[in-house]
């Protein structure tokens, strides 16, 4: 996920490729790794509230501004991406071989289910 910003705007310790001539750059804010993708179990995640709060400190409004961004452009995506998801992990299911850099989604599913929530 990216966006166009002034070169001047970013920070040392932002990703960012320049776009084009002069002071425009693609900042680089998140990126989705699919072969990363994880199952999670109902019960052991919060839900994060992204609406601003007037008591929210400014690292926390800037936190929820980047939370917003990134899913209003899951959503944008959501079809492709949940089509690439599938894609990836229905091959991995049907051949049994796992790519490079790809995790081990069998052995994470038994993990996830095998796995107890204290309460």
């Amino acid at each position: 996920m990216y966006e166009y910003v002034l070169r001047s705007k970013m920070g040392s310790e932002d990703i960012w490729i320049q776009a084009s001539e002069g002071d425009i750059v693609k900042h680089i804010m998140a990126i989705i790794d699919i072969k990363k993708m994880i199952p999670v179990k109902s019960g052991v995640y919060n839900v994060v509230n992204m609406n601003k709060e007037i008591s929210d400190t400014p690292e926390m409004i800037k936190y929820k501004d980047l939370l917003n961004k990134e899913y209003s452009f899951c959503l944008k995506i959501m079809d492709d991406l949940v089509k690439k998801a599938n894609k990836l992990y229905n091959r991995q299911m049907d051949t049994g071989k796992i790519k490079n850099f790809c995790c081990d989604f069998k052995v994470l599913e038994q993990a996830c289910d095998t796995y107890i929530i204290d309460k």
